[in-house]
């Protein structure tokens, strides 16, 4: 069995977002919304390794180089299959971009044009020089740490942040909770003495 998934084809056909689909499971428009986030592309067609390599980052991937011992996509595929480099990869052929799994028994291949994996052993692509290979390994779930509130004042306008902590670094989030533009110090107070009583209320209410 394989943990590649069959392509969930929306719109977007290419190659790019098909390849993120079998590795995530998700439709290709999702897959291309997020390369075009990280790469500011408003089309997704041919998109470069480094955009590739950024949306799975973003997608929870650790993405890894590997060092290419064969010129062909089937010596690269033997290779990691006798070294038991077990995992999922993709991989860059010209003008192309496929997603491979590499078990104990069998490697897997899957793009938009097979659609769902298939035996490598049976793709016509063998015979394609390879460009580089990286192997893609999936996160675990962000192991949550603590919140903390920053409140900032920039030219009367009171803004307050919560920053999400986790034990990965890169799973960090900083979300606005709110904007407050103060013109007065009546209007401070009296707005000062509202919060309070909110805040008071909101903690009486948990008890």
């Amino acid at each position: 069995m394989t943990n590649l998934k069959e392509i969930n084809f929306g719109l977007n056909q290419y190659c790019g977002p098909a390849m993120l689909s079998a590795l995530t499971g998700r439709s290709t428009d999702d897959t291309a919304a997020v390369l075009m986030q990280v790469s500011g592309k408003q089309v997704i067609k041919a998109i470069e390794v480094s955009y590739i390599i950024k949306a799975l980052q973003k997608l929870r991937f650790v993405v890894e180089k590997q060092k290419l011992f064969h010129r062909s996509l089937y010596g690269v595929l033997t290779h990691l299959a006798v070294s038991k480099n077990n995992g999922m990869f993709f991989v860059l052929v010209p003008h192309h971009v496929v997603a491979v799994e590499v078990t104990d028994d069998k490697v897997y291949l899957v793009d938009n044009a097979s659609k769902a994996p298939i035996d490598a052993s049976a793709s016509a692509r063998l015979s394609q020089a390879v460009e580089a290979c990286y192997k893609v390994t999936p996160k675990g779930a962000p192991k949550f740490i603590r919140t903390d509130y920053n409140v900032e004042v920039i030219n009367k306008t009171i803004t307050v942040k919560a920053v999400n902590w986790y034990e990965d670094s890169t799973d960090n989030t900083t979300i606005t909770l709110g904007n407050l533009r103060l013109d007065g110090v009546k209007e401070s107070s009296d707005l000062t003495e509202k919060l309070v009583k909110a805040i008071i209320n909101v903690m009486n209410a948990r008890c």
